[in-house]
């Protein structure tokens, strides 16, 4: 056997590895941010000031959106990283592909060739998908309602 071949399903595999790595860190970095806030939303609960309560609630509000889009952003700019590894060992094609695929949350402006659906960036659960732990057992992928 040819170790050109060899060595080219060896790469792949491993950069295969590499985004579903990627991908589950960045998951549970998001979900322990997450867990932490709302922890502390409970705690933040107790403060009897309105006005104290209402700076903390919203700072709190403010991390997890910013855990979340900084997850968001390394994705991205690691799987833009990877197509630039795979391009220098000249495949016929480098595709990307994506089960869901949040177009107004993409930042580096590389977007995903192959998209199984294109939804709105809002909070889905269900299918594999949770928030803080729960949820992820649903049969079908559910969007999370707005208070």
């Amino acid at each position: 056997m040819n170790m050109d071949i060899i060595q080219s399903a060896a790469f792949e595999m491993l950069v295969n590895v590499a985004l579903a790595v990627l991908a589950l860190a960045g998951a549970y970095a998001v979900y322990y941010i997450r867990l932490g806030a709302s922890k502390l939303k409970a705690q933040t609960a107790q403060i009897e000031d309105a006005s104290t309560r209402k700076v903390l609630d919203d700072a709190l509000k403010d991390v997890e959106n910013l855990a979340t889009l900084s997850v968001s952003a390394m994705e991205q700019t690691t799987a833009k990283a990877l197509r630039e590894a795979l391009a220098k060992h000249n495949p016929k094609s480098v595709k990307m592909a994506t089960l869901l695929f949040k177009p107004k949350s993409l930042t580096t402006g590389q977007a995903t060739e192959v998209v199984g659906f294109e939804i709105h960036p809002k909070v889905i659960l269900g299918h594999g998908l949770d928030l803080d732990g729960q949820a992820r057992g649903l049969r079908d992928i559910l969007v999370l309602k707005d208070k």
